[in-house]
């Protein structure tokens, strides 16, 4: 019988800086939200769960975004990638699509477009919601 001398590595783990977060977010931003999103401040979690949040306000007539990624969080960079797209699809429904006006469903319509829409045109999927 042949044996399968293949080794599996461990997927490999992303230390996570503002710096990093940044860089990401202005490239996933090209390339899934054609450079409509404005920069967030990023932010840590430091507790088990959630693994990222997406906070929106505004200031004056300025629409704010805080991302928070959790700190505390093993990444790879497939989750983190994920993680991020689906806090900036957030993002878009607050920015672009004007959602979240006089609601607190943040997984809605909208989002749930924005989901389909970035699977079938990207093949991106975000899990669960």
């Amino acid at each position: 019988m042949a044996t399968n001398n293949c080794t599996i590595k461990p997927k490999e783990r992303v230390t996570i800086t503002r710096n990093l977060l940044k860089q990401r977010f202005e490239e996933y931003n090209n390339l899934y939200f054609e450079g409509q999103l404005s920069m967030p401040r990023f932010y840590y979690l430091m507790c088990d769960q959630p693994y990222a949040r997406c906070n929106r306000y505004k200031k004056g007539d300025k629409k704010m975004v805080d991302i928070w990624i959790n700190k505390r969080t093993k990444w790879t960079e497939e989750a983190l990638k994920e993680t991020l797209i689906h806090e900036m699809t957030h993002q878009y429904v607050y920015e672009v699509q004007r959602g979240w006006r006089k609601t607190f469903v943040q997984h809605g319509p909208k989002f749930i477009y924005m989901k389909w829409k970035l699977h079938r045109k990207y093949g991106v999927t975000l899990r669960p919601n």
